[in-house]
């Protein structure tokens, strides 16, 4: 199925300035962190990279969410492991103007092989969101993809790849979807299903090219699902998205690196 979700980053990026989303602030609370900042002492030196990343970042109103690669380095590698993180997303949830990314091409177009010549053993690989939505039809992203992993896999790494968080079940993203000329926005965003449906054709996309390039699929879709679902029904679990626009708070940036050690621990047996 091919689908076309045209939304610039813009957009979203404006989406951090709405006051109309900030009615669920008062159930955000950070929580305490599941990954610990110490490395386990013995295991073997491991040279992790990690490139691509999820595209958009959380506004000021929550501080700077610790960083998912290094709460997985920190966690899951041994202290004399080094990590090289090449994530392009420099870009900030304010700058309205900057451009989107990362996206599939800006890997193909050096970062993956930036990543070989630093000879890794591990290679964490997150990219999609930003080509989604940029809408960029499922079969040519995992096209790309593939071609991303195909390269890592010649530098002999072992690579965990991972699919798309489900946005659609944010609280902004429920919000503006609700109200979207409350939200600042020039038109309606794609419905939540609507959406689903395209992370489901990427996720597809990007388990098939795992299997072509001999990658692990991490999922994220499936994490934040069962988390946010924890949210929901619980309301004592720190949020996983910052209420107030799409980026992701610390403990968003620790499901991330909670699945990926999931994954990489999967790989090892």
């Amino acid at each position: 199925m091919k689908v076309q979700v045209k939304v610039q980053v813009k957009v979203w990026r404006r989406v951090a300035l709405l006051a109309c989303v900030c009615v669920v602030t008062s159930a955000c609370g950070q929580g305490s962190a599941t990954f610990a900042q110490s490395h386990p002492p013995t295991g073997p030196p491991t040279i992790f990279v990690a490139i691509g990343d999820y595209g958009l970042r959380s506004s000021a109103s929550f501080g700077e969410p610790q960083d998912w690669a290094q709460l997985f380095y920190g966690e899951s590698l041994s202290r004399r492991s080094t990590l090289y993180d090449l994530s392009s997303d420099d870009v900030s949830a304010d700058d309205l103007s900057a451009p989107a990314g990362p996206y599939v091409e800006d890997l193909l177009d050096g970062e993956d092989a930036r990543a070989v010549a630093l000879h890794p053993d591990l290679v964490a690989v997150w990219v999609g969101l930003p080509d989604l939505l940029d809408g960029m039809p499922a079969a040519t992203f995992g096209s790309d993809l593939e071609q991303v992993l195909t390269r890592l896999d010649a530098g002999q790494a072992r690579v965990l790849v991972a699919n798309i968080i489900p946005i659609y079940s944010f609280p902004a993203y429920r919000s503006c979807e609700a109200e979207p000329v409350a939200c600042g926005l020039p038109g309606a965003l794609p419905t939540a299903s609507r959406l689903a449906a395209a992370v489901s054709s990427y996720d597809l996309a990007i388990s098939r090219a795992a299997a072509d390039g001999r990658a692990s699929v991490v999922d994220l879709t499936g994490a934040f699902t069962r988390r946010l679902a924890a949210n929901g029904s619980s309301g004592g679990s720190p949020v996983v998205a910052d209420p107030s626009d799409l980026g992701l708070t610390s403990a968003g940036e620790q499901v991330v690196a909670g699945a990926f050690a999931s994954a990489f621990t999967a790989t090892r047996r």
